[in-house]
């Protein structure tokens, strides 16, 4: 089975966003500041003035990611023809965070040829409200 994850389907969760040298009291040195989880994050390129800054941009940038529509393609090497679009899926065997999401199926293409019966889909995650 071919699996491909889009570019929003991996963006991480946590977000960073640093100070520069000289604007702390704690001796000049950059700080991190987070929002959601720790593996995988991605980093703000801005340096912020102040520590309150650098949070609330961590915080827009999580927010923001959480309101983006995730999805997946996916080949099937043993057609489905149970599969329909607008129906709800779960895949398993990927990372536990993309297995626990209910998938709604965009689209779905059945293709019968001398390769035998293939069944394509895209699921896709609803953005966050």
């Amino acid at each position: 089975m071919g699996t491909r994850t889009s570019s929003r389907a991996r963006r991480a969760t946590m977000f960073r966003a640093w100070l520069p040298p000289g604007t702390t009291a704690r001796g000049g040195k950059r700080r991190t500041f987070a929002a959601g989880k720790a593996d995988g994050a991605k980093k703000l390129a801005r340096v912020y003035p102040t520590d309150e800054a650098a949070q609330t941009a961590a915080n827009a940038a999580h927010a923001k990611a959480g309101r983006e529509l995730m999805s997946l393609s996916l080949t099937l090497a043993l057609g489905r023809p149970d599969l329909a679009a607008e129906q709800t899926a779960k895949v398993s065997g990927y990372k536990p965070s993309i297995d626990v999401i209910l998938w709604k199926v965009a689209e779905v293409d059945h293709t019968l040829s001398n390769a035998g019966f293939i069944t394509s889909l895209k699921p896709e995650r609803q953005p966050e409200t």
